[in-house]
């Protein structure tokens, strides 16, 4: 897939690649013409800067920065503390950031082939044919099944492509706030069905070059250009009661 002419947006994320399919439109301002968002940092209590916060506190402590936990991570304190085990005895990578180009070949992030990133909170290696992906979530896990079963075929397509020795991979979610989790398990025969599919996603966004708007009241409700919770950049935007 080498001589694949890509458009303006040639990196995606699942992150990316989810608000793309709600809305291309809002891929543009963001990645193309750079527009600012609300300023989120400016509100301790958001749900981004304080998932952010949290996650960066089950890293510190897992990673031995600290010892301290917070009531969200207390519901996981078993947990966590046999992670910063496996961490002191140089089991776990943390916070990897993980790379492909477009032919799915390992790179560097920051590399100019990079397409294809895959940011992680905690991979383990649990035996020589069995790898763990580990993913800190704040907020709720109902009506997010589906977007973040998503999430976990992306890790595991990452996990397989780099670990080519790697049978089986299990993904569990720790959802922080509610003390719930959600496991997952898939073998290497079923890399090719998903590895497809996210390359015909991703391919769609990263080759696009017209991103039509897609305004709906939910699509627009919670878009950082958004006239209800965002900053109105876009001329596209449908109020809620609109």
């Amino acid at each position: 897939m080498s001589d694949i002419t890509l458009g303006p947006v040639d990196k995606w994320s699942f992150s990316r690649l989810h608000a793309f399919e709600e809305c291309p439109y809002r891929v543009y301002l963001s990645s193309v013409k750079k527009e600012k968002g609300p300023a989120y940092d400016d509100d301790p209590d958001h749900p981004l800067t304080r998932g952010n916060r949290e996650h960066k506190n089950c890293e510190d402590f897992v990673g031995g920065k600290t010892d301290k936990t917070t009531k969200a991570m207390n519901k996981f304190k078993p947990e966590l503390e046999m992670l910063k085990e496996d961490f002191d005895d140089g089991k776990l990578e943390l916070e990897g950031d993980w790379a492909f180009d477009v032919d799915w070949q390992p790179t560097g992030w920051w590399d100019d082939n990079a397409w294809a990133r895959i940011k992680l909170d905690v991979w383990k290696l649990v035996d020589p044919t069995t790898g763990k992906v580990i993913d800190y979530k704040t907020g709720k896990k109902f009506g997010n099944e589906v977007k973040h079963t998503q999430q976990a075929q992306l890790y595991m397509v990452g996990a397989f492509l780099k670990y080519p020795e790697v049978d089986l991979i299990e993904t569990e979610f720790l959802y922080l706030d509610h003390g719930l989790r959600m496991n997952k398990s898939y073998k290497r025969d079923k890399l090719p069905l998903y590895l497809k599919k996210f390359t015909d996603r991703a391919l769609k966004m990263t080759t696009c070059t017209d991103f039509k708007p897609k305004p709906t009241k939910m699509n627009c409700r919670w878009c950082d250009y958004g006239p209800e919770n965002g900053t109105g950049a876009c001329p596209y935007g449908v109020p809620l009661n609109g």
